[in-house]
């Protein structure tokens, strides 16, 4: 018997037509594959046209509804595209915030960071990050961990949450990752800078950054301060789309820094966005203040947020309902805010405007059809000899944010003097001045802040720092 090949005894025929069907199959899936190579990118789905275009402001509307996509991958790029953008992508944190509830852990932490990138206070998202931390996926839990890692502090929660996977996890590998970003923490903490006028796990979590941490100044109270304060800080406006960029970070990182410099806080009037409406504002200036104000307490006045000109030269505060249209009605008078101050009785009183006057831009807003006017403040407002006002510009020039700290621009260099502890007026304000003023012209903008009165006859001692 011969041995007779299967193949030899097919005909060329049917060898041919094999060969083919062979050769279309391969050629199928190698079409198949270098079009899920090479296809469309996920972004131009959404009108996004190229790579670089990612970057611009133009693709958020895009992105953020990419935020929604089936694909997983989709929802994580477009997560990170948002948080690249930075602040400016900040009307998308409804929809980031959404994905807290995604299966997907890695999509969870990329929404995270995109919230933290464009700015949403840390304590906010700390709930998300503990949920992560302690989900019932592993590899979930280790990508929460690693994401506390690249965030930094956030609050006592999520400390608590790494605590539990370092003490009882049951996959035994995440113990040790776990408790080795708590000693990182421990770290942080003293590099930070931290406070320790009160123990660390009795103060209050401000859910500031890393970078907001770190301007802190480091000072230990030996002696009870009673000294007032009044911050108030507004971005978004219920009556106007342009928002005070930053300006609710400025009020947090103020109210942490003197707290820093022992101020306590039932001795500060905190008010942000909606809370800052006409009435509380009118409130805390013409009744809280007088009713805690004692000639042995110092008092230190802060706003950050929009200010408007009056058409007869003088200036007002724009609360969280104030309408630039109706100013005279809605608005609150510089000129009234110098006088209540004026006339309670303290020690020293400081008052800090981040904000302008000049309705040319940044923190200013015009009547609609109205022309930039030029704020003057009256000489008489300075009767009260131990009252100096500290302005974040000259009144014909804008006040202007810091992108790049997601502060205001003069707000950042502030807490910078205090954190180097120049703690008199002089001493900040020789700081401040030239630091606001090169940074300012790097973004092309004129900002140079003003200090009132100009010559501080027999106010060089007044201190921020009760000690002082």
């Amino acid at each position: 018997m011969h041995d007779r090949n299967p193949i030899s005894s097919i005909s060329p025929t049917r060898k041919k037509l094999f060969s083919r069907n062979i050769l279309f199959i391969f050629l199928s899936l190698l079409v198949l594959l270098l079009s899920s190579c090479f296809g469309p990118p996920w972004y131009q789905a959404y009108g996004i046209k190229t790579m670089q275009d990612l970057a611009d402001v133009t693709a958020i509307p895009g992105l953020t509804k990419a935020l929604g996509d089936k694909d997983e991958d989709t929802r994580i790029e477009a997560a990170k595209a948002l948080g690249a953008i930075g602040y400016a992508a900040r009307d998308s944190a409804t929809e980031l915030a959404k994905l807290q509830e995604d299966e997907n852990p890695v999509v969870r932490v990329a929404a995270l960071e995109a919230l933290i990138a464009i700015g949403v206070d840390r304590q906010e998202i700390a709930a998300g990050l503990v949920a992560v931390i302690l989900c019932n996926n592993p590899n979930g839990r280790r990508i929460g961990i690693l994401a506390h890692r690249r965030l930094g502090y956030v609050n006592e929660d999520t400390l608590g949450a790494l605590r539990t996977v370092a003490e009882g996890d049951p996959h035994m590998k995440l113990r040790p990752l776990a408790a080795e970003v708590l000693r990182e923490v421990s770290i942080w903490r003293v590099k930070m800078k931290r406070p320790i006028s009160t123990p660390f796990d009795q103060r209050k979590d401000e859910g500031l950054s890393v970078q907001q941490t770190a301007l802190l100044p480091d000072i230990q109270c030996e002696t009870k301060n009673n000294d007032l304060a009044i911050i108030i800080g507004i971005e978004k406006y219920q009556h106007l789309e342009q928002k005070s960029d930053y300006s609710r970070n400025d009020a947090n990182l103020i109210r942490a820094t003197l707290r820093s410099l022992c101020f306590q806080d039932r001795n500060m009037e905190f008010l942000v966005d909606e809370q800052a409406t006409l009435s509380s504002v009118r409130k805390t200036f013409e009744a809280w203040l007088p009713n805690n104000a004692g000639a042995d307490r110092r008092l230190l006045v802060y706003f950050s947020g929009h200010g408007a000109p009056d058409p007869k030269g003088g200036g007002y505060l724009l609360p969280y309902d104030g309408d630039p249209n109706y100013i005279q009605f809605t608005g609150y008078p510089l000129q009234t805010l110098y006088e209540k101050i004026g006339q309670v009785a303290a020690r020293d009183k400081i008052v800090i405007l981040d904000s302008c006057f000049s309705g040319a831009g940044g923190r200013s807003v015009l009547p609609t059809g109205a022309r930039p006017v030029f704020v003057k403040i009256k000489d008489p407002l300075f009767n009260a000899k131990n009252m100096v006002i500290l302005t974040s510009s000259k009144m014909d020039q804008i006040s202007t944010g810091f992108p790049e700290k997601h502060q205001g621009l003069f707000t950042y260099y502030l807490a910078e003097a205090l954190s180097r502890k120049l703690f008199t007026v002089a001493e900040v304000f020789s700081f401040l001045q030239p630091a606001v003023e090169n940074e300012a012209k790097k973004m092309n903008v004129e900002q140079s802040p003003a200090l009132f009165p100009a010559e501080l006859s027999g106010l060089e001692n007044l201190s921020f720092f009760p000690s002082q």
